[in-house]
């Protein structure tokens, strides 16, 4: 086997690789390193397909880069694919390619970490067996760079492999000669092919109409481009001159391959391909199917695409609900966020790999369940008093309930509701004092969800006689204000007694008239501030219950007072 040495630019690109990445292991290195493959050999029947994988065996060689020619016979083998997934390479200056029609594949890389073992995976090859015979794969040259700092080439063996290709019971027929096209020392080196119109081979594009240049040197005599879908075609059409750039319309869609080929005056040199893809369709017409049904409960219907394309395929959805922004998403199936109730147009765009899209639109109702109804709660409570609260919703349904209050926050509970379309809540939660705000939403098993109830308030305070927004007074606070009001009547009247003993009896009965009075405007008062409690008129049982205890600490307080006023008007006589 022939081995050729690396090229000027892959020399280059490697020997700085060890120049700048690696630090000089010194001038004595390790047995040379190796090509291999494997596995190295294996039966397989024609038409099936079967992986081999291109490794290096550095023999304790620290390796930064390597290039390689593989030959096969291409009426036995028919390379399907190649794949650097798993590589020891991460840079590439001769992207792995393969050519069908001349038997070859062809790689070289390198890495800014030095490799150090002996099953280093570069590619991987998928065969698919033609023919019946043994098939050989051979290393027709190749380098391998030590990261020594001086990039020197260490490759000792490139170890090939034999498969038999047979069916069951079948005889091996003799190897056949593989020819192999020979490139002389001083050809060209292969075109570095550049599209601004394609630039990125892994990318769809839709615009079928493709540019590419390249760079050509002042020695070349002639340049051989080809187009097309098969990657194994060599270049084929003659350009006398070293022309630098190629521009073709109207192109089909699919993947294409650019090749390009250099001249000069050794010969012809090494052929670069360049892929690129074209999908100048839109995805084919989709439907979108609503998976609860287009007139339904649930606020957050889901979605369901059947869209395809089949050139570039589906890249992603994007929705928008009625007028809102649009939504992305790359699921073929997408739950909506939160709709109102009502009718809403649904517009979808499905996006291919190339950015054509089709649209599809659809209408969805959402008929929201009937909000739940409070009927009983109390109006005020004591803090760590249970509160009941009874309402009506929807039969079969369930009541989520939300109690909210500005210092403790929110607590929530829920309720179930009975076959006469009846449910119950008690909380336990209300350990302050202060203001509670509570609402409630239905909702059903299928993910459907009512509007909120009005929200109905519960204060949670201790008794109270008067209350002036924040302010209040409780009645303990006021029967003390009402003793001591009595006592300052007292302590008035026996001081004007002592000062004034010439008072008439008249003028005593006059004091004793006013204060009876006094405490006839204080019940009135006391009766109407207890009614307005609730906003409604009467009194209601437990502000009734207040107003007898009041009225009976009054009648005790009227009652001492008056005997106070009888004892004087005795002493007067």
């Amino acid at each position: 086997m022939k081995i050729e040495p690396l090229n000027l630019i892959n020399r280059f690109f490697f020997f700085s690789l060890a120049l700048f990445f690696f630090v000089p292991f010194g001038d004595v290195l390790a047995d040379q390193a190796d090509f291999y493959l494997s596995p190295a050999s294996g039966t397989y029947e024609p038409n099936s397909f079967f992986s081999v994988f291109v490794k290096l065996n550095g023999n304790g060689n620290p390796i930064n880069a390597a290039e390689a020619k593989i030959s096969f016979d291409p009426g036995q083998l028919f390379v399907s694919s190649i794949s650097k997934a798993g590589s020891i390479f991460s840079l590439w200056t001769n992207e792995p390619v393969f050519s069908n029609s001349q038997g070859s594949i062809s790689f070289g890389g390198g890495s800014p970490l030095a490799f150090n073992g002996q099953a280093g995976t570069i590619i991987k090859i998928v065969f698919q067996a033609k023919s019946s015979g043994q098939a050989k794969v051979r290393f027709a040259s190749g380098a391998i760079l030590a990261a020594d700092g001086r990039g020197t080439n260490v490759l000792g063996e490139m170890i090939g492999g034999a498969y038999n290709l047979k069916l069951s019971g079948e005889a091996i027929q003799p190897e056949q000669p593989i020819l192999e096209p020979e490139i002389k020392e001083g050809a060209p080196d292969a075109p570095i092919i550049f599209s601004k119109t394609h630039p990125d081979s892994s990318k769809w594009y839709s615009d079928p109409n493709a540019e590419f240049s390249w760079q050509t040197p002042s020695d070349i005599s002639s340049v051989r481009l080809s187009a097309g879908k098969n990657a194994s075609v060599p270049p084929e059409v003659l350009y006398d001159y070293g022309i630098s750039e190629k521009k073709m319309k109207g192109l089909e869609d699919g993947v294409w391959y650019f090749a390009a080929q250099f001249k000069n005056q050794i010969g012809w040199g090494k052929i670069s391909s360049f892929k690129f893809q074209i999908d100048s369709k839109p995805p084919e017409k989709f439907k979108v199917q609503i998976k609860e049904g287009e007139k339904n409960s649930n606020s957050q219907p889901t979605l369901i695409f059947e869209a395809k394309d089949q050139t570039s395929g589906i890249d992603r959805y994007e929705i928008k609900i009625d007028q809102q922004d649009f939504i992305s998403t790359k699921e073929s199936e997408f739950k909506l966020p939160p709709q109102p109730s009502g009718k809403h147009i649904i517009e979808c765009k499905v996006f291919d790999k190339a950015g054509n899209y089709a649209l599809a639109t659809v209408e969805a109702e959402v008929t929201l369940l009937e909000a739940p109804k409070i009927i009983e709660y109390p109006k005020e409570l004591y803090p760590g008093t249970p509160l009941l609260i009874k309402g009506s919703a929807p039969s079969g349904c369930l009541v989520k309930i939300h109690l909210q209050n500005k210092k403790t926050g929110e607590t929530t509970g829920e309720a179930v509701v009975n076959n006469n379309g009846e449910w119950s809540y008690i909380d336990f939660s209300i350990k302050e004092s202060g203001i509670y705000r509570i609402f409630a939403y239905t909702e059903d098993g299928a993910g459907g969800k009512s509007l909120p109830s009005p929200k109905i308030t519960v204060l949670a305070t201790r008794p109270v006689f008067i209350r002036i927004g924040d302010f209040s007074i409780t009645c303990l606070a006021l029967l003390i204000i009402l003793l001591g009001l009595t006592l300052l009547i007292l302590f008035y009247i026996f001081f004007a007694w002592k000062k004034k003993k010439e008072k008439t009896r008249e003028e005593i009965s006059e004091a004793e008239k006013a204060l009876r009075k006094a405490f006839k405007t204080l019940r009135e008062e006391a009766k109407e501030q207890i009614s307005r409690l609730d906003g409604k008129k009467g009194l209601s049982k437990r502000e009734q219950l207040v107003y007898d205890d009041l009225t009976e600490s009054l009648k005790i307080a009227e009652r001492y007072a008056g005997e106070a006023i009888k004892d004087i008007s005795d002493e007067s006589k």
